[in-house]
């Protein structure tokens, strides 16, 4: 595998989805995430957050309305 550059911190990539098991089961989502990009479905909303340093915290969310 290629090292790192260390210049260079690392990006998690993340997906927030609501009401998985209830879409699982074939039913209509209750939540609607707000201010999702135009590539996420209604039920999800992604982002990434760039983490500088160790033991460094980060946060991410979502604003989401409950149907």
């Amino acid at each position: 595998p290629p090292i790192p550059d260390p210049a260079v911190p690392p990006e998690l990539h993340f997906v927030l989805e609501a009401d998985s098991e209830r879409r699982r089961r074939g039913q209509v989502p209750r939540v609607t995430f707000l201010g999702r990009g135009p590539a996420d479905p209604e039920h999800q909303i992604s982002g990434s957050l760039e983490l500088p340093r160790q033991r460094e915290r980060r946060c991410a969310g979502g604003t989401f309305r409950l149907h």
